[in-house]
């Protein structure tokens, strides 16, 4: 990933999807906003905090990926399958209020320009998606229970539907998130992602209960498996757990802040 300081923000893009002048698409840290511990600092989500320090933090990220900040589509993110299509009745969804965001959603898509379709993490994995050929974009929360209903399979689909998109064209960033080496699940995980993947092995086994459970690898398989193309998937590669200096770790914190990844067509 390329990484960039712009006016005190630490951002992150994609390098795969760098090169793509109808796009922006960015990856923020925890650096750079005014929000106090444990939410420190640059925290984006509502759900938890201060709604004025937030807000700030809104306005700040803005600002340094030059995106209006009323171009911000954010979605009150369940642990679903669920992908929803956004149009420009949504811009700004989110964006000053929790309330506003659209309901019950992972996923979102879209080929209107100037909507930054925006997921909050903090272990869980971030997924922007770009079809040039169709101009559409997707952007992706998939966490653990995500992954076992395969929302990134959905919404591969619903931009097939939607869109035409042919996932051949499609380039993926797969971001920063919980790594394998970090990840610990249990009994009925493990059980829950055998039913799910029969016969792949994205759990590494510790002992007869316990195991350490490889999100990256998982979702790349969901994207191989829907036709992308393996030399148009980026792995950020960067486990949140270990990185909690730059990044938010509900598992190593507990109580904490959201980074986003965000993804917009001009």
């Amino acid at each position: 990933m390329l990484i960039e300081n712009l006016d005190d923000i630490e951002i992150l893009r994609f390098e795969n999807l760098s090169g793509y002048s109808q796009i922006t698409q960015f990856i923020s840290t925890r650096k750079g906003g005014v929000s106090k511990p444990p939410f420190d600092t640059l925290n984006i989500s509502f759900k938890e905090e201060d709604f004025t320090a937030v807000l700030e933090n809104h306005k700040r990220l803005a600002h340094a990926v030059n995106v209006p900040i009323d171009n911000f589509v954010f979605c009150r993110q369940i642990h679903s399958g669920n992908v929803v299509v956004v149009t420009g009745q949504q811009r700004g969804a989110g964006v000053y209020e929790r309330s506003t965001a659209i309901l019950d959603a992972d996923a979102m898509i879209t080929n209107e320009a100037n909507l930054c379709l925006s997921v909050l993490a903090a272990d869980c994995v971030p997924i922007l998606l770009y079809d040039p050929v169709k101009n559409a974009v997707g952007a992706v929360h998939s966490g653990r229970k995500g992954t076992v209903v395969k929302i990134l399979t959905n919404t591969v689909e619903l931009m097939k539907k939607e869109f035409g998109t042919n996932p051949l064209d499609l380039v993926v960033g797969i971001g920063p998130s919980i790594g394998p080496e970090s990840y610990e699940v249990d009994t009925p995980v493990i059980e829950a992602f055998a039913t799910a993947f029969p016969g792949n092995n994205f759990i590494q086994m510790k002992d007869k209960t316990h195991g350490m459970l490889n999100l990256w690898e998982a979702n790349k398989f969901l994207l191989l498996t829907a036709g992308v193309q393996d030399h148009n998937i980026e792995i950020a590669g960067i486990d949140t757990y270990t990185n909690t200096d730059r990044f938010f770790s509900e598992r190593k914190d507990g109580l904490t802040g959201r980074f986003v990844a965000g993804i917009m067509l001009h």
